[in-house]
């Protein structure tokens, strides 16, 4: 807290590097055992990065824009979209917002968790297109169509980044191991092939999940009767397979044996007799108390 008063940042403001991260949150892999991840930004670990930000990339590039159809919901969709903005700000590096978290008092947070707060915006919103598209009165307008490039580039950078694996993915790790450097858990090209082909997937699959957003937009642009009724069911399980599809083999919370390891000494010293303690530059006396 005394170096954040000075100025100290343990997780500065990345940029729009991190922007991918808040839509496609396997953009940089994972930290799970069958793959490596490439962080271009710190904290370097997903749980303090935008991922947090994401509620599933058909709710928020598809479903969550349906709410500014409602009238009655207007006052409300703008707060949740500023609140989204909001949230998103610090990692982003929005210059005013960025300055004004910077103020005495505010930079003593850690405002990367602001992520938070955008994905909550989002799934608000997604509640309220959710509304307006079960009940089949959207009114659609060409320019409308714009809405689905969105999902219809990301979905490109997707497939793109699957076919051309990103560095140091592609090459710079497999120059390392055939010299017989160790790469975390990486240690040989079998391996390394692993950890290729779990990008390579990941992404096709972020690529399809973008391309079926675009599909639903195309379809809702038709303004067919029949394709308008079967659009929110099918829209509702797609929310649910993208989301389940994000939580696979994801397990943000340790053994809560591990909070609070054992420490030997401490141990001991609860165990004796009634008497002093003497901590040396390490010891609490709070602690020594109880």
């Amino acid at each position: 807290m005394e170096s954040r008063t000075k100025g100290t940042e343990e997780r500065p403001p990345a940029g729009p590097v991190a922007l991918p991260h808040a839509v496609v949150p396997d953009y940089y892999g994972r930290t799970t055992s069958d793959t490596l991840f490439i962080m271009p930004y710190k904290p370097g670990n997903l749980e303090e990065s935008a991922v947090g930000a994401y509620a599933g990339v058909i709710a928020m590039l598809f479903v969550a824009p349906l709410a500014f159809w409602s009238r009655r919901h207007r006052s409300f969709n703008l707060f949740l979209a500023a609140l989204a903005i909001f949230g998103l700000s610090w990692i982003l590096n929005v210059p005013i917002i960025v300055s004004a978290l910077r103020l005495p008092g505010l930079n003593m947070m850690s405002h990367n968790r602001l992520v938070f707060a955008t994905c909550f915006a989002f799934v608000g919103l997604a509640g309220v297109g959710l509304e307006m598209l079960s009940k089949g009165t959207l009114r659609w307008q060409r320019w409308h169509w714009l809405l689905v490039l969105p999902l219809a580039l990301l979905s490109g950078l997707c497939i793109h980044r699957a076919l051309v694996l990103p560095e140091p993915v592609a090459t710079e790790w497999g120059l390392k191991v055939s010299q017989g450097e160790k790469i975390r858990w990486v240690e040989n090209m079998s391996q390394l092939h692993q950890v290729q082909a779990w990008f390579r997937h990941h992404l096709l699959i972020a690529g399809a999940i973008c391309a079926t957003g675009a599909i639903f937009w195309c379809l809702l642009g038709f303004r067919k009767p029949l394709l308008t009724r079967l659009l929110f069911p099918v829209t509702c399980v797609g929310l649910m397979l993208d989301l389940i599809w994000f939580t696979q083999e994801r397990q943000p919370q340790c053994d809560p044996a591990l909070y609070y390891p054992a420490i030997p000494a401490l141990e001991q010293t609860a165990r004796a007799k009634s008497g002093r303690v003497v901590g040396y530059g390490f010891l609490a006396p709070t602690i020594a108390s109880m």
